[in-house]
């Protein structure tokens, strides 16, 4: 698309060098920056993993859990009032921290 990295950087908020880091695969890419590049390019998301090799999709598809078509977790009560609970949380690091502590629990409990 004929844009320079500097260009790209600038546009979504990163400095050079974080943009080189993305690039090589030295840093991971948040969903919300990725998103931000597919509007930048006017691309859809999936547009960044049209080369991705088949074995790396049934990866990323085996460990997100299916939800029976039947069954809606959001629709329990107990998830409405913990959603309500953690958006109250005002300070960033703190709603991390819960987040965080939350997947650890959950991995060890599934591990276990």
């Amino acid at each position: 698309m004929d844009y320079s990295q500097t260009y790209l950087a600038d546009k979504v908020g990163l400095s050079f060098q974080q943009f080189q880091k993305y690039e090589k695969g030295a840093n991971r890419i948040s969903a919300s920056k990725l998103h931000e590049f597919a509007r930048l390019l006017d691309v859809p998301v999936s547009f960044f993993f049209d080369d991705m090799p088949p074995e790396m999709k049934a990866a990323g598809r085996a460990r997100t859990p299916a939800i029976s078509s039947d069954e809606n977790p959001f629709d329990r009560p107990q998830v409405q009032e913990f959603v309500r609970a953690y958006r109250q949380i005002g300070d960033p690091s703190v709603r991390k921290a819960v987040f965080q502590a939350v997947k650890a629990i959950s991995r060890s409990i599934t591990n276990a």
